[in-house]
């Protein structure tokens, strides 16, 4: 768990990029008289001035300054993409809720994020100490084995009009590879054989010896279980080793 000091500077860091505004966000809304316009995300205006009167209050503030940055435009470099990262931390690190269900789009924000393509957003929530598995873990695998295919398809450089969209692409790519490999190494897992077999190469890239891990992992659980219940958690991967 994230620590009272380390969680206090994450909100000293919060409080001094919303103060300064270095990092400004924009977003897409239909104008009935301009048409389609881009206006800035005022994400940071839930944080106030960065004193509340509880827990619950700072918590609630928090997730909705997360919640506010679904509805930005999709980073349009890498740089603002690694910008935006380093901002989701900061404001998770503060306290915000990995596992908060935003009632405004009916689903948890790591699954909001995911819809909006933001796998960097995904994957800073997933990290989160706390984090549970997302809600409907087989849609999730199936929308990450599926881009993640069309992605692998393609040699360097990752396709893109420009060489800063191409940046995009394999950023993007690399996200939800981490990503897959971060929810295995949590043990969720598909359900689906045929989308699990598509997403072995991936987590094997980033780790070769991660099954043979889990492996020996399953067998000492079950050498050590000695009742019904623990073997059936040791079968279903929840033994935990011994520190």
């Amino acid at each position: 768990m994230v620590n009272n000091a380390k969680r206090e500077e994450a909100l000293k860091k919060l409080m001094e990029i919303a103060r300064n505004r270095t990092i400004r966000l924009y977003g897409h809304v239909e104008d009935f008289y301009r048409g389609g316009r881009d206006w800035p995300v005022d994400w940071q205006n839930e944080l106030g001035n960065g004193y509340f009167k509880d827990k619950k209050r700072r918590e609630d503030a928090l997730n909705s300054t997360l919640e506010r940055l679904v509805s930005a435009n999709f980073p349009d470099t890498v740089d603002q993409i690694n910008k935006e990262k380093s901002l989701i931390r900061l404001i998770l690190d503060a306290g915000a809720n990995p596992n908060f269900y935003s009632y405004f789009y009916k689903k948890p924000l790591f699954d909001q994020f995911l819809s909006e393509r933001k796998s960097y957003a995904a994957l800073e929530i997933a990290k989160t100490d706390g984090f549970t598995y997302p809600q409907n873990p087989d849609r999730t695998f199936e929308k990450l084995a599926d881009s993640l295919t069309f992605y692998l398809e393609w040699k360097a450089p990752y396709p893109g009009e420009t060489k800063e969209e191409s940046a995009i692409h394999a950023q993007n790519c690399t996200d939800r590879k981490d990503l897959v490999h971060l929810l295995f190494q949590k043990g969720c897992y598909p359900r689906d054989p045929a989308i699990f077999e598509k997403l072995v190469p991936i987590v094997l890239e980033k780790e070769p010896d991660f099954f043979d891990k889990k492996k020996q992992q399953v067998i000492s659980h079950l050498q050590r279980a000695k009742t019904p219940l623990q073997i059936y958690n040791a079968l279903m991967g929840q033994g935990k080793e011994k520190s």
